[in-house]
């Protein structure tokens, strides 16, 4: 319950907010990328 009444209190840094939009806008970049290392990692072990 604290943490919840914290959150009403203060709310959501700035620069959380940037971080989730740039996550939003540019993440799925970022998965591609770490997908295809994935594949490429499991494909030299087997």
């Amino acid at each position: 319950m604290l943490c919840i009444h914290q959150h009403f209190l203060f709310g959501v840094s700035m620069y959380r907010n940037y971080a989730a939009v740039e996550a939003l806008n540019h993440g799925c970049e970022a998965v591609d990328k770490m997908r295809k290392e994935y594949r490429m990692r499991r494909d030299f072990v087997h």
